[in-house]
Formats: C-alpha cells, sequence, structure tokens
C-alpha cells in the first residue's frame, strides 16, 4: 500500500480531497497504468458496479473513447427533453434525476451512484427523457462515454446492452418505490429512506447536504425537513448540524424508513447478485 500512497501523492487527482484513501489509490494506479488512455483493466476497479461486472471486450469498448471527469455540485448532466450526449458510469459520489420545475416544484425521481449508470433513455428510448439529471456531491468522478460511440458499441454487443437494460430496470424499481413511499410513509420515515439510499451510494455516514437540498428531494417544504430531522435526531437516529447529517445508527433508521427501504435493494441484488462494489450495501 505504501508504493500506491506514494502514487497517490505525485498525482495530481482533482477530486483527491472528496474520496477515501482507498479509492485514491485504486484510481492513481489506473490513471498511471493507462498511460495517455483508459483500458478495460484501468476502468474494471476504478469503483462503477456495473463496469465491474462487464466482460473484459464490453469493457474495451467503453474504454476506447471514454474519458474520466470530475464534476461539481451542481452540474447537469442530461436536461430535460433534450437528447444526452453521454452516458455516464459514477465512480464516485451521487447524481439525483429531478422534475425541471420552478424552484417550489422540484422534486427527485431518483438516486443514482456508483451502482448503476446514467443515461437509460439511451438504451430504452430515442436518448431523451423529460427530467434532468444532475450533480449531488462536491465532486462527482464519472466515467463519461459520448453518445455516438455508446449507441455503436451497444448495436455490437447483446451482453453490453443487456447489462445496462438490467440496470436500468433496477432505477425503474427505485422509482415505483418511492412513489410507494411518497404516497403512503410519513414525512420521517421517507427521509430515513433518502438518507439510507444515500449512505449506500457514498458508502459513508456522513452525509454533506442542506435542509433545503432534503426538503427538494422529498417533495416537501423546509420546515418539514428541519422537524422530520429534529426528531430524527432526538431518537439517536442521526447528528444534524448546517449542511451535515451523520448517520448514527443505519438499524434503527432502517426500522424507522420501514417498507419503504429494502425493495429495491433486495430487486438490485437479485438482478446483479455478483456486484463486486456494493455486496455490502445494506451493512
Amino acid at each position: 500500500m505504501s508504493g500506491s500512497r506514494q502514487m497517490v501523492d505525485d498525482l495530481d487527482l482533482p477530486w483527491r480531497g472528496n474520496l477515501p484513501n482507498k479509492v485514491l489509490c485504486r484510481m492513481a494506479t489506473n490513471e498511471i497504468n493507462a498511460v495517455g488512455r483508459l483500458t478495460s483493466a484501468s476502468i474494471a476497479t476504478g469503483g462503477n458496479a456495473l463496469v465491474g461486472l462487464m466482460t473484459e471486450t464490453d469493457r474495451e469498448l467503453i474504454a476506447r473513447t471514454a474519458t474520466r471527469k470530475t464534476l461539481p455540485r451542481g452540474a447537469i448532466l442530461t436536461e430535460a427533453d433534450k437528447v444526452a450526449d453521454a452516458i455516464y458510469f459514477i465512480e464516485h459520489g451521487v447524481a439525483s434525476v429531478i422534475t425541471p420545475h420552478p424552484e417550489t416544484e422540484k422534486t427527485e425521481i431518483a438516486l443514482i451512484g456508483p451502482e448503476t449508470f446514467i443515461g437509460a433513455p439511451v438504451v430504452l428510448g430515442d436518448g431523451r427523457w423529460p427530467y434532468r439529471t444532475f450533480v449531488q456531491v462536491d465532486q462527482l468522478a464519472v466515467l463519461r462515454w459520448p453518445i455516438n460511440e455508446a449507441r455503436s458499441a451497444l448495436r455490437k454487443s447483446r451482453s453490453l446492452e443487456r447489462l445496462l437494460i438490467h440496470a436500468a430496470y433496477t432505477q425503474m424499481v427505485q422509482v415505483a418505490e418511492g412513489l410507494i413511499s411518497g404516497a403512503w410513509q410519513r414525512l420521517d420515515a421517507r427521509l430515513a429512506r433518502w438518507l439510507l439510499m444515500y449512505r449506500d451510494r457514498l458508502r459513508s455516514d456522513r452525509i454533506e447536504v442542506t435542509h433545503e437540498f432534503m426538503a427538494m428531494m422529498v417533495g416537501v417544504q423546509r420546515t418539514g425537513v428541519t422537524e422530520a430531522l429534529h426528531e430524527l435526531e432526538g431518537k439517536g437516529l442521526i447528528s444534524a448540524m448546517r449542511g451535515l447529517v451523520i448517520i448514527r445508527d443505519a438499524d434503527r433508521l432502517r426500522q424507522m424508513a420501514g417498507r419503504g427501504y429494502g425493495v429495491s435493494e433486495q430487486e438490485y441484488h437479485r438482478i446483479f447478485p455478483n456486484d463486486p462494489v456494493h455486496s455490502t450495501m445494506n451493512e
């Protein structure tokens, strides 16, 4: 590990301050071995579960034309009603799919992290849909795969197409479960569900997010989120401060979330039982 640590110190990675040492070491090694371009081997261990599950041949199709990018909080990955210009595989961080209405009407539809990909409309439709996808964290590390190259590769590889279709299906299950939670669960349970989903994707108990942002994510007023956070904090489940929530008791938070959390996660693991990145998602 000392050699890898030294490579991290020597390599200029713009997102290094936001990633765990283990991920930094792996990505530093990958970038050095790439010698000017990505390879199947270098993207296999970058942190995205789907890429890790692909065959070497399919990864090579991506590595030929993909690039690694870091994007700031708020950056738009796909815009509503516009054809996507790329497919993205998140290696670290979280993105949200939302309705692009005026600020008071914005609502999160899906939460996307390193377990899947951004670009379901490309695989299932004509590349566009009426929703916006944007970066939720300070810096998002992604593989960006240009749309034309992605479409060409999907026509060539049935195994790659099938993998992404299965991933899009798991996103549909998450959306459906979100609708059920929003319709039938109390705010504290919905907020617990969202915090757990965010935790899964960041693999961290520290969630840097404002009350205003959480309000948009669960579709309520800011005052409602503040009250719900105080309730969760009073029960010892979290600690909440300005711009930061720390999960203190994930097991009890799951109990609070009830059936709102677990169905889409179990379905994901049914479809991808060999996911090397998120095999411990519910720990």
